[in-house]
């Protein structure tokens, strides 16, 4: 099971000038002039750490460890890697609540040889033997202590510190960074989320979006603090809509209109309605009068004739002999004439079709098809519209399964599901059951949603089955809130309650 923090002890030094054990006798050899012995003490450590609650001999409830050899009578240790592989400070890793109280139990050893032959095991003396109860928490700094029991000092010091991604005096607080459909955040200091810029929410998974951008009903944030207009659309936040590309002297209410400026007219806005007083197109006197956007007529003067009234009352009908293409109207003029092409022509005799897709008239790739005064629009996947500029929302059919979120892109959408659920439509069930959750002593894991439960057989509970059953107590007693219900060999038992509850029963 992972572990969620550590109890580092650290060795300083020893000093057992003498070498004697702690029934005052020579750990090897005899004792000589001065009261020393002839020969060193071999000494190595043995490290003991329990819960104060539980304090029978014996018990490391927390953790034990025992050294090599690490040197003779008196010396000082460095930190780092030493002998045989061991590391000073030495670390008890844990995988529960820190509690806070414990008890330390530090005992000076020396390893001494079987005397008989044929035998592999060693028998150990004594040297000092200390036991301290404290509390600490993560955070606190080193704990230095040093020790005087007779002839022999001892100097060491503990900390207790989380693992990564854990915090919090008793690293009971999880928090792991990620920047993913679940949320985009790092943790600070004291295991709290801290949302990456451009990011909300309780887990960071609410992009942030201009003011009005959304409330507009014309644009989406796909990436944070980004306007994103739809087709038709633009401006900071896409309230400005886009006029006609052909629109000359107009704006627009909806996207593609071309509402007219005062004084223009026309489709596109490119009609002078007050022409006469303009542009004073009629001459010698004549009178000029609007007759539609861009158009006029001349009312002339006795004498003149012609569209301006430049020319006397003389004239050849130029149309006798039409050339004008394609079934243009030919107008007659004085020595001149003018062809009226239909729509969709252009030239001098409407000799030319005009090619509707020259002013690329198609967006978002569409490809334009030239007809006869008009064009057609073969839109790509996803778009609709005279102009292909009209998204379809592929979010409409409701794929995405499981209370999942549906986002809308150009010819595609991406299902943002809930916890617990993934799959292009977050329609399969994550099984919680991986090789990293481990159920104890026989128990079976069943995946829940989003979660994991572990049956225990008859003689254990707990979370993962790490508890048995000793007197049977813990069957009949509920521990609220959270707590965990544990035996003793003494026919009693503790509820040990989660942080901010007490009570016998946690209640």
């Amino acid at each position: 099971v992972e572990s969620v923090g550590t109890f580092q002890f650290k060795l300083n030094s020893i000093t057992n000038q003498l070498g004697l054990t702690a029934a005052k006798k020579c750990c090897h050899g005899d004792l000589i002039h001065g009261g020393t012995c002839s020969e060193p003490c071999q000494t190595f450590f043995k490290i003991c750490l329990r819960d104060q609650v539980d304090s029978s001999d014996g018990m490391c409830g927390f953790g034990n460890v025992t050294t090599p050899v690490l040197g003779e009578n008196s010396f000082t240790l460095r930190a780092g890697k030493l002998k045989d592989n061991f590391h000073n400070p030495i670390s008890i890793h844990f995988n529960f609540t820190w509690p806070g109280a414990f008890i330390l139990v530090v005992e000076a050893l020396n390893k001494k040889s079987s005397l008989k032959s044929g035998m592999s095991n060693h028998q150990f003396d004594t040297i000092d033997k200390v036991e301290y109860r404290d509390a600490i928490y993560s955070g606190a700094g080193w704990n230095e202590r040093e020790t005087t029991n007779g002839h022999v000092e001892m100097a060491f010091e503990y900390r207790l510190v989380c693992d990564r991604h854990y915090y919090g005096p008793g690293c009971d607080i999880a928090c792991t960074p990620r920047n993913d459909l679940l949320g985009h955040y790092t943790c600070n200091d004291k295991g709290q989320k801290e949302c990456l810029p451009g990011w909300k929410g309780k887990f960071c998974e609410e992009i942030e979006c201009p003011e009005g951008c959304i409330e507009g009903g014309h644009g989406a944030c796909i990436v944070p603090n980004k306007c994103s207009c739809g087709a038709g659309w633009t401006g900071p936040t896409c309230q400005q809509c886009i006029p006609d590309p052909n629109c000359v002297h107009g704006s627009c209410q909806k996207p593609n209109d071309c509402d007219c400026d005062a004084g223009w007219g026309g489709v596109y806005c490119d009609k002078d309605k007050n022409f006469c007083q303009n542009h004073s197109p009629c001459h010698n006197g004549a009178t000029c009068s609007n007759t539609s956007p861009g158009n006029y007529s001349c009312m002339c003067p006795p004498g003149f004739t012609g569209r301006d009234c430049m020319l006397c009352q003389i004239n050849i009908d130029e149309c006798v002999n039409n050339t004008c293409k394609n079934g243009a109207s030919c107008i007659d003029g004085i020595g001149e004439y003018s062809c009226k092409c239909r729509t969709g022509f252009t030239g001098d005799y409407c000799e030319t079709e005009i090619n509707e897709c020259k002013s690329n008239p198609c967006r978002n790739g569409g490809n334009c098809t030239d007809l006869l005064g008009d064009f057609k629009c073969d839109c790509q996947t996803g778009l609709t519209g005279k102009r292909c500029e009209v998204n379809i929302n592929e979010c409409a059919s409701h794929p995405c399964q499981n209370g999942a979120s549906c986002h809308d892109g150009l010819s595609s959408y991406y299902c943002q599901c809930l916890s617990g659920f993934t799959g292009d439509l977050c329609q399969t069930n994550i099984n919680d059951c991986t090789e990293e959750i481990n159920c104890l002593n026989g128990g079976q894991c069943v995946d829940l949603i989003n979660d994991y439960e572990c049956n225990c057989t008859d003689d254990y509970y707990g979370n993962i089955c790490e508890l048995q059953r000793v007197n049977g107590l813990c069957a009949t007693v509920t521990c609220h809130n959270g707590g965990v219900c544990r035996e003793f060999n003494s026919n009693g038992y503790k509820c040990e309650c989660a942080t901010d509850f007490t009570g016998s029963n946690c209640e």
